[in-house]
């Protein structure tokens, strides 16, 4: 062989190297420049295909993270979600939307600073977006923890952008009656031209969109269980609003307005607001529930047997009608307070037929949670729990009855109602 055939050769990269380690033999390729290509054992392969795919979930999850807005930490949380302008094609994001919602936040946000509530008060709008569908403000209040979501769209005609808001609220102590999805479509207008001058939008919308500021600003003494406070804001929103004439979704001021004095026990007055809304909509289901319970804590506080059979029949007058709004739950509450009704007058009666109406009506309540899991009606649920095991318990099925009570303990969340169940389960255990 040449020398230089032999150089030449001697200078080719070798075409497979063995090393052993233990028993296994790891097979190395040949090397191009700096970099080794490796053949990889199965395993090996496998355990790094998982930590890419790790690796890819977990960025997948922080970006999407970013995406979404962040939980609110206030006393009491308002988010105000992104507007969507309303066109041909559907409600769409677009530039003017956008600087009406940023206007919209800014105008509530200083107003909500310059009262002096007591609370810390959180207004936010990063990140939220349009939303389209009233499930979707109830989900947001539920995944950030906002007290209200108010959210619309802007409908622009000529020189003139018109927004119509709407409301969740979600649940609160003593104000169950009121949660849900609520239209407040008094039309606020803004004119185009003027929209780039934060004072004079300001001006504008101080007098234009003084009821929904009013309204807002009762919710939040409402939950801060200063009723006083709270029924002069919804009085004033009332106010603001007849100013205006009829629109849709006026009777939500009556119907608040008129649950703060339920809770103050004026009765007479809380009436004459749920007249009000239900002259406006005499298909508004919740003014009908609002107008039971007025009845019923009066015939329960002084064993009206009038009272409550008024109240029995506003609660049906309540599932018949036809303005049932989104996360509401009139039909759970109605069977719920009907139950609770039809238990009184059958203990009062001594009458198994009323107890047999009361079971009928606390089944559809935990028929529907225990087929939805819905937390939103848990507590429903366990109030009808009790309830059946009342009304098994007069009926003496003990069997029922316990069960009954069980599920009772296990759903409640209200300590008192957890004590009831608990001590009334140790009444009946050992009966046959």
């Amino acid at each position: 062989m040449a020398p230089n055939d032999q150089q030449a050769q001697e200078q080719q990269p070798p075409a497979k190297i063995e090393q052993r380690a233990g028993d296994r033999a790891i097979q190395i390729g040949q090397v191009f420049g700096d970099v080794v290509f490796q053949l990889l054992s199965p395993k090996t392969a496998i355990t790094i295909l998982a930590a890419l795919a790790i690796a890819a979930i977990s960025l997948f999850y922080l970006y999407r993270t970013a995406q979404k807005p962040a939980r609110m930490t206030g006393d009491f949380n308002i988010a105000v979600a992104q507007l969507g302008e309303v066109t041909d094609e559907g409600i769409v994001s677009s530039a003017l939307a956008t600087q009406i919602s940023k206007l919209l936040l800014d105008f509530l946000d200083s107003e909500y600073k310059a009262t002096d509530f007591g609370l810390d008060i959180q207004v936010a709008h990063k990140k939220i977006g349009i939303l389209t569908e009233d499930r979707e403000a109830e989900e947001l209040a539920d995944d950030i923890g906002a007290d209200i979501v108010i959210y619309g769209s802007v409908f622009v005609i000529g020189d003139e952008a018109i927004l119509s808001p709407k409301f969740y609220v979600a649940d609160q102590p003593d104000a169950g009656e009121l949660t849900g999805q609520h239209q407040l479509a008094l039309p606020i207008q803004f004119d185009i031209s003027s929209l780039g001058f934060q004072d004079e939008v300001n001006t504008k919308l101080r007098s234009r969109a003084a009821t929904l500021v009013f309204f807002t600003e009762g919710l939040v003494y409402l939950s801060a269980d200063d009723l006083d406070k709270a029924l002069h804001s919804f009085q004033e929103a009332v106010h603001e609003a007849e100013g205006y004439g009829p629109f849709d979704g006026q009777e939500v001021l009556y119907l608040f307005a008129a649950h703060t004095n339920r809770r103050q026990e004026d009765f007479e007055k809380a009436a004459e607001y749920l007249d009000q809304a239900l002259s406006l909509n005499p298909e508004y289901a919740r003014a009908y529930l609002a107008r039971g319970n007025v009845y019923y804590v009066q015939g329960v506080s002084s064993w009206d047997q009038a009272k409550l059979d008024k109240a029995l029949s506003e609660y049906e007058r309540a599932l018949e009608a036809q303005d049932h709004p989104a996360g509401a739950y009139v039909t759970e509450k109605v069977n719920t307070s009907l139950g609770n009704i039809y238990v009184i007058r059958a203990q009062q009666a001594n009458d198994l037929e009323l107890f047999t109406r009361a079971i009928y009506h606390y089944d559809q309540v935990v028929a529907q949670y225990e087929k939805t899991k819905n937390e939103k009606i848990r507590e429903l649920a366990a109030i009808a729990y009790f309830g059946l095991g009342a009304a098994y318990e007069r009926q003496k099925d003990y069997t029922q009855a316990a069960d009954a009570y069980q599920r009772c303990i296990d759903l409640a969340s209200d300590s008192e109602l957890k004590s009831r169940a608990e001590r009334q389960l140790g009444l009946i255990q050992g009966q046959d």
